[in-house]
């Protein structure tokens, strides 16, 4: 690593080993990047099915 580009937190290391990985190798970095967005889109909906459950639930319970 260049001593200009040393990262000063842990989001700048993961970024560096990622930008390194995707220029050495670039298919197992690009399939944890499709990866992680499969799973935030995962918690998104999961988030939303919850909240409707939870409205569904406080509805029947004279709650909303």
């Amino acid at each position: 690593m260049d001593q200009e580009r040393v990262p000063e937190n842990l989001l700048g290391v993961l970024l560096d080993a990622y930008w390194t990985s995707l220029a050495h190798d670039p298919l197992p970095a690009l399939l944890l990047t499709g990866l992680l967005s499969l799973g935030g889109v995962l918690v998104v909906l999961l988030g939303h099915i919850v909240g409707d459950l939870v409205g569904q639930l406080a509805g029947l319970l004279g709650l909303g």
